[in-house]
């Protein structure tokens, strides 16, 4: 029994690493192993630092068409806000960055939530995103600006029918086009979902009013969409993409009362109105999100060549075990502008479903081995001591017989000289010396065995008065050795847990 509890010691000190790991040194991780990419040469001032948050898609109703007050839908949602939660404030803040841009899909279900569906959330929203500090030390608020997705306004044919929409996106995340400026660079932020739109229900052209009425200094333009510009079929996507590339799709549904067909859903932009967007803005990068994978293409066109990033999401239950943030370098002034006026670098989160993976192995582990570890426990020092002895007398051995072996040297054709084992010829032995041997073997045997079954009788003399126990009482048995183990496993481990959870969801 001492060894079963010497067994638990070492099963709760691999929980407590791997919880402390899973729960708290994954997250920091990022901030070590990311950096900020550098511009060509030095500057002066250091250049400004942005991070691209692309589709946290925050889980709801929507998402697995549960019930609102499941609770498994309420443990889901749990377990994807504090993932969120910890990567933002640990890995995001800890980078330090000047600005945050987020590039569309913040609810799952945004259009089709209700008004009080919305507000919470939004409170969610908030709270997986926070930016406050406990403590004596504070930190300034890092300016944020947001992209609107087709998860937060739908497409043309629901926002231009349901102004509602728009209007409580807009109450909190602000306008859904517009021209923002960092250092030497313009981010035009567009509502692409409205780009491709039906001409009769909804004039395209209008959602470029913003750009030709702003009044702005001829710097250079970032394109900032949510939905990627379009590419031929099957073109690569980088060795950062996790998945399979995905295609165009275009899906329509039919309107009965208009016989308008309407479209539900795109991957990516049409020809037509990329090519537009690249001839106005003339980017010097393009950057997307909806694809919830990374993304690398380079877009060519007469006029030049724009490379456009798609940056995977930030959540790990949108089918990505990858997630992942963009990080990006500006120059602070023009006249601090080099050839290179922006420069990327991309930073992965911790891949939380191999943690959860690990905790189960781990939990089957502890398991089996509480169950099948011997009572009188394995002397580990002994049985690798054995197996030292072992391989090293079989070592031993062929050195020997290559001692004892006779060699003769042999030449190639070349006049190389090898060395090669002379085979010798079996010797045969008498019978009468064979015999001795044979027989001194056997009376060798003989006596130990005659020495060996003395104490075997007398165990067996000392158990045959005491039936032995069935393997089913056998079985229970084990069961309750394993039931203070196990127990204290749990609560050491819990309890670690429900602290880890605690300082981060608060």
């Amino acid at each position: 029994m001492r060894s079963l509890w010497t067994l638990t010691v070492f099963l709760g000190g691999l929980w407590i690493a791997s919880l402390l790991y899973g729960e708290l040194l994954a997250f920091w991780i990022p901030r070590w192993s990311c950096s900020w990419p550098n511009l060509e040469q030095a500057f002066a001032q250091r250049p400004l630092r942005i991070v691209l948050i692309a589709d946290p898609q925050l889980t709801d109703r929507t998402s697995y068409g549960m019930d609102p007050r499941s609770l498994l839908l309420k443990i889901i949602q749990f377990y994807s806000d504090i993932y969120m939660r910890r990567a933002f404030r640990s890995s995001v803040l800890g980078l330090e960055p000047d600005e945050i841009l987020f590039l569309g899909d913040y609810f799952d279900g945004g259009p089709y939530l209700a008004d009080d569906e919305w507000e919470e959330s939004w409170k969610r929203f908030e709270h997986i995103f926070d930016q406050t500090q406990r403590g004596l030390k504070s930190r300034k608020k890092i300016p944020t600006y947001y992209l609107c997705g087709n998860h937060d306004l739908g497409y043309h044919e629901v926002f231009s029918q349901k102004p509602q929409i728009a209007q409580r996106y807009q109450k909190k995340f602000g306008e859904t086009d517009f021209i923002h400026n960092i250092g030497s660079l313009d981010f035009v932020f567009v509502n692409s979902q409205a780009l491709d739109g039906t001409p009769m229900l909804f004039m395209v052209d209008f959602c470029f009013d913003f750009f030709y009425s702003t009044d702005r200094a001829a710097r250079p333009m970032v394109l900032m969409t949510h939905i990627p510009l379009f590419r031929p079929d099957n073109t690569p996507c980088g060795s950062d993409r996790a998945s399979d590339v995905i295609n165009q799709m275009f899906l329509h549904s039919d309107c009965n009362s208009t016989h308008l067909l309407f479209h539900r859903y795109q991957n990516y932009l049409t020809d037509g109105t990329s090519q537009k967007l690249l001839n106005l803005t003339k980017p010097v990068m393009v950057f997307s999100g909806h694809d919830h994978d990374q993304c690398k293409i380079v877009h060519a066109t007469p006029e030049g060549f724009y490379p456009e990033y798609t940056v995977g999401t930030f959540s790990w239950q949108q089918g990505n075990i990858y997630p992942s943030f963009m990080m990006l370098s500006v120059p602070r002034s023009s006249s601090a502008m080099t050839d290179t006026i922006i420069s990327e670098s991309l930073c992965f989160l911790p891949a939380q479903d191999f943690n959860y993976a690990w905790y189960g192995v781990l939990f089957v582990i502890s398991v089996l081995a509480l169950f099948f570890w011997p009572s009188q426990g394995i002397d580990l020092w002994q049985s690798f001591r054995s197996l030292y002895d072992a391989l090293k007398a079989g070592s031993e051995g062929v050195k020997a017989k290559d001692e004892d072996a006779e060699w003769e040297m042999l030449w190639d054709a070349e006049g190389g000289m090898h060395l090669v084992k002379k085979s010798l010829p079996q010797t045969s032995v008498s019978s009468s010396q064979g015999s001795e041997r044979r027989g001194n073997v056997i009376q060798r045997a003989t006596a130990k065995s005659k020495a060996s079954t003395v104490p075997d009788e007398v165990t067996d003399t000392d158990t045959s008065s005491n039936l032995s126990p069935s393997s089913r009482n056998r079985f229970r048995r084990r069961l309750v050795q394993m039931v203070g183990p196990l127990t204290v496993l749990a609560t050491v481990n819990f309890s670690l847990y429900m602290m880890l959870v605690m300082k981060d969801w608060t």
